[in-house]
């Protein structure tokens, strides 16, 4: 889908995505959303758990795109080749840096893990 965006001149426009991998309680999905809609994410990949749940959303699920994957090599692909985004993991370390330090120029996914 990218690559025929690029060969035709056309510009995607730039999204943001949040990747949730290893879900740990179903419910952190909704209110994940939630947050996920007020910061204008368009899409929420989901991988590995399928039964998650929209509790806590507060209607928010209805803003944004849920796909779900049953492996991060797939979701990965899936977000490099056909949405053409670039990956940033995020954790809280002592050295992390600060997302808001990092010029997102492209459409990024924002990889959170146990969740």
């Amino acid at each position: 889908m990218a690559a025929a965006a690029a060969a035709s001149g056309a510009t995607a426009a730039v999204e943001s995505v949040v990747v949730v991998h290893n879900v740990a309680k179903r419910h952190n999905v909704g209110t994940l959303a939630r947050s996920a809609t007020a910061f204008g994410v368009a899409e929420v990949v989901v991988v590995g758990r399928r039964d998650v749940s929209a509790f806590g959303s507060h209607g928010s699920t209805s803003h944004l795109r849920f796909r779900h994957f049953t492996s991060l090599a797939t979701a990965c692909a899936y977000l490099k080749d056909e949405r053409a985004c670039d990956i940033c993991g995020v954790e809280i370390t002592d050295d992390a840096l600060p997302v808001t330090a990092h010029p997102f120029r492209r459409s990024t996914a924002f990889l959170f893990g146990n969740e």
